[in-house]
């Protein structure tokens, strides 16, 4: 049952470049927020287009910084900075949160024992105009996911930063944005933030992701350079229990990650996911012939022969243990 007497502060940061074609509506979803105990930050990142007046025309309903541009890094780093708030709540100038974003991720955190754990959240998709054209949603791609693992979001691509709400404890421990990358600065941070924690899944579509084609990411030639020293690093980090806990077997974990890394157009991460894939087939192929072929052969040929010798009734008998000391003498006398 939700704690209804937990109430902490929210900081919304919206970071902003030349956004006057979608920031007012952005800032109005901020705003219509059901849940009251939150501030409004909006970051002006040297823009030369109408975001001043606009955000100005707010008044003291949001909280106004101005600054010389420096990219999306140094606006988010800003409000950070800046923020009275226990938690961070990111919005960009384009998207838009449904009226019950926060209400719904303290919902989710204040039955949670771990207050710190990081809520994600699915989304909708919207073109220019703000039609509904998609929805990406964890739960329905991968029906036996377990959502809350860390490395589950991060490596399916299926986090989208503003439906994040983050205590402010992780700043702390892990810093802020990196404020030399242009495209990836939010994965990059999420990845240090993330690993070992157990995160808290709505499967909800809380945010409105709007595509179109003067979206940084789309536009900057920097984006597949930094993406694929983003998933490199991702990707050599990742022990073999992690990859196995999240995806059974590392073939499986490998193969799936070269095609998704092809499909990004990141041929470099594509090649390393490759070459694992290869050495984790080599590796399970030796493993087959020198122990688990021989094991196989050496049981069916002591048992069958045995006809008395029921694999069943040893077990129940002398336990696993035990029946598997048995097999292994007989094995070895027949060899």
């Amino acid at each position: 049952m939700a704690n209804q007497m937990w109430k902490p502060s929210v900081s919304i940061v919206m970071p902003v470049y030349n956004g006057e074609n979608y920031l007012r509506e952005a800032i109005d979803s901020a705003l219509a927020q059901t849940y009251d105990n939150l501030e409004v930050i909006v970051v002006n990142d040297g823009s030369t287009d109408g975001t001043d007046e606009i955000a100005k025309s707010y008044g003291d309903k949001i909280r106004y910084y101005a600054k010389e541009n420096g990219g999306v890094s140094t606006a988010l780093n800003m409000g950070i900075e800046n923020m009275r708030g226990e938690y961070f709540s990111w919005l960009s100038h384009d998207d838009l949160y449904t009226a019950d974003k926060i209400e719904k991720n303290i919902a989710a955190l204040s039955v949670a024992q771990d207050k710190r754990r990081i809520v994600y959240s699915s989304f909708a998709q919207i073109d220019e105009n703000g039609n509904h054209f998609g929805m990406v949603n964890a739960k329905t791609k991968h029906l036996d996911a377990d959502c809350e693992y860390w490395l589950f979001p991060l490596v399916t691509g299926l986090i989208h930063g503003c439906t994040l709400l983050i205590h402010c404890s992780h700043f702390e421990k892990h810093g802020v944005f990196d404020e030399r990358l242009a495209c990836t600065q939010d994965y990059a941070l999420w990845h240090k933030m993330f690993r070992k924690q157990e995160l808290i899944y709505i499967d909800d579509p809380l945010v409105l992701y709007r595509v179109h084609s003067t979206q940084g990411g789309s536009t900057s030639d920097r984006a597949v350079p930094e993406g694929e020293n983003l998933w490199m690093n991702i990707l050599s980090s990742l022990t073999k229990r992690e990859i196995c806990k999240f995806s059974g077997t590392q073939q499986h974990f490998w193969s799936t990650q070269a095609q998704f890394m092809t499909a990004m157009s990141y041929k470099m991460a594509a090649d390393y996911c490759y070459k694992r894939l290869d050495k984790s087939v080599g590796t399970f192929r030796r493993i087959y012939e020198k122990t688990i072929k021989p094991l196989y052969c050496g049981i069916v040929r002591v048992i069958r022969p045995n006809a008395p010798f029921r694999l069943y009734s040893a077990i129940k008998r002398h336990g696993i243990t035990e029946t598997f000391r048995i097999l292994m003498k007989r094995i070895r006398r027949q060899s």
